[in-house]
């Protein structure tokens, strides 16, 4: 299969991927702000993916060594569609926290084997293309959600229903694959804590801009509907911080390259530090 295709095939099932969890991340905060439920408990439920994809990720590697990467795909798509669907059978907080653990499990293995797939068949000279494209149309797939949500609404079992077909759609562009699915061979001494050591300002900038990113994706809907939005309003808040993700991609790299990475790194760090001081005014 032709690199061109295996990117075609990688790039849609992770942005069907991240339009999908972007959908239901805002609905389950929305939903139990409705039932009053605190927000300690709705940024805990937002938070058990991103705990899961931590314990999973390191095993997943040995996971495709045994099973492969296709079934181990086919296993990610069916624990996320399968999770997604259930929300939208049974409103108990315990089953949902379940839900939301086995949702992140799911997401772990796909984006891991994603992003493993991308940077194999990208070579040397274009993988910095190839990868600022990836960045943008899954953060596209990210921002669709909040607005989908205003034509689906926010009650009732359809968007939960429609989150996980979307997800079930990836299955589709996987059929495409063939057999052709990345090879994970060999074993690395390298660890993540090996990482940390030798970049610790990347694994800083990492965490940070997770940890708002997740908070956002949780709370700003919640935030905006206890200060008297409407819910379609409070979850277009979140395309509307995403939406800069999407356009300032390549102009971001083209000041890096002109003008050095450091001080575009410093002046983005100290505009996204205002702009998150700004926010509750």
């Amino acid at each position: 299969m032709s690199p061109r295709k295996s990117i075609i095939i990688i790039i849609a099932a992770v942005t069907a991927m991240g339009l999908s969890l972007s959908l239901s991340i805002p609905l389950v905060s929305l939903a139990l702000e409705r039932r009053d439920v605190g927000a300690d408990i709705i940024g805990l439920m937002g938070a058990l993916p991103a705990l899961a994809f931590i314990f999973v990720s390191p095993v997943v590697p040995r996971l495709t060594r045994i099973f492969g990467s296709g079934p181990l795909l086919w296993l990610s798509l069916i624990l996320c569609s399968g999770s997604i669907f259930g929300l939208a059978l049974d409103d108990n907080l315990i089953y949902w926290f379940i839900l939301r653990i086995l949702i992140g499990v799911g997401m772990s293995i796909l984006f891991l084997i994603a992003e493993t797939w991308i940077n194999q068949v990208s070579s040397d000279e274009n993988r910095g293309k190839i990868i600022g494209l990836y960045v943008t149309i899954l953060t596209m797939g990210f921002a669709s959600g909040p607005i989908l949500i205003n034509f689906l609404g926010t009650e009732g079992t359809k968007p939960f229903v429609i989150a996980s077909l979307i997800v079930a759609s990836a299955g589709v562009v996987f059929l495409f694959a063939g057999r052709n699915y990345p090879k994970f061979e060999g074993q690395s001494s390298f660890s993540v804590f090996s990482f940390i050591r030798i970049a610790p300002l990347i694994c800083a900038a990492a965490l940070l801009l997770s940890f708002f990113d997740g908070t956002i994706l949780t709370l700003l809907p919640v935030y905006g509907v206890r200060h008297e939005m409407s819910e379609g309003m409070a979850v277009l808040m979140t395309s509307t911080l995403l939406a800069g993700n999407i356009l300032l991609q390549f102009p971001i790299g083209w000041l890096a390259d002109k003008f050095g990475e450091k001080p575009i790194i410093l002046v983005c760090g100290l505009l996204g530090l205002t702009g998150a001081i700004l926010l509750p005014s």
